[in-house]
């Protein structure tokens, strides 16, 4: 129940004579009316709008996950992702069926392989190499990954028909906090070293597209050469990102 609700309702109390059925109608009208709102946005909780509704504020909208999809002539690509929380957002809708958003996500990003070695040279450099040239023949069971941190911008054009809502635009990344780790084994012990601070671009830049079905939301994201998180640096690769987010 939203504190709107609550303070509508809570008056009546404080009144001589309590009208129950009113009450019980007022509260189911404004039910609907927060259900109705809900399922037009797709996002909850609207903290803050406009008179008007054309400008909204919501937070803690929707968590979510993907998985990218890498080429690359440097190394070998393994199950890599990122899982993301919604910080933030806000949009203008100027029609009901037209509406312009921006967010505020944070992210934690992996990139993984098996089959090759991420590591950092002097200059904290991201590097890979083929693991059987990285390791010796008796280690067993080697994995690596790149993971760093990011906060997310994504800006869209959503437009509304039906139960379904469309979303077109461009998600700007916020990169820090680099890391190359492997781990392995060798005859009856682990290891698991992370080298920090590798060299990674501050900013990245995505093409995005949404579909959204209630609370649920398919998402596809593109990286160009040029704009991704080691462009211009050792390794050059291209990927895009396929995942799901769940409105809370």
């Amino acid at each position: 129940m939203s504190l709107l609700t609550l303070a509508a309702i809570i008056p009546a109390f404080s009144q001589n004579g309590i009208d129950w059925a009113s009450i019980t109608q007022d509260l189911k009208d404004q039910v609907k009316d927060a259900v109705e709102d809900d399922d037009n946005e797709g996002y909850s909780p609207i903290i803050a709008q406009s008179s008007d509704g054309q400008f909204k504020l919501f937070t803690s909208s929707y968590v979510g996950y993907s998985l990218y999809f890498v080429r690359s002539n440097d190394y070998a690509s393994s199950l890599s992702g990122e899982f993301f929380v919604n910080i933030l957002g806000g949009g203008f809708y100027p029609t009901e069926n037209l509406g312009f958003e921006i967010k505020v996500d944070f992210g934690h990003n992996a990139l993984r392989s098996r089959e090759s070695v991420f590591f950092l040279d002097g200059n904290r450099e991201v590097c890979a190499l083929d693991r059987k040239l990285f390791y010796t023949s008796d280690v067993s069971r080697p994995s690596s990954s790149l993971t760093f941190l990011s906060v997310n911008l994504p800006f869209q054009v959503k437009y509304t028909t039906g139960d379904f809502r469309f979303g077109l635009g461009t998600e700007l990344g916020i990169n820090f906090r680099g890391h190359a780790n492997q781990k392995y084994s060798q005859g009856q012990d682990s290891f698991d070293v992370t080298q920090k601070g590798a060299k990674i671009n501050l900013f990245t830049y995505a093409l995005l597209g949404t579909i959204q079905y209630d609370k649920v939301t398919l998402f596809l994201k593109y990286y160009p050469r040029p704009a991704g998180i080691l462009a211009g640096h050792n390794l050059e690769m291209g990927y895009a990102s396929l995942g799901l987010a769940f409105g809370m």
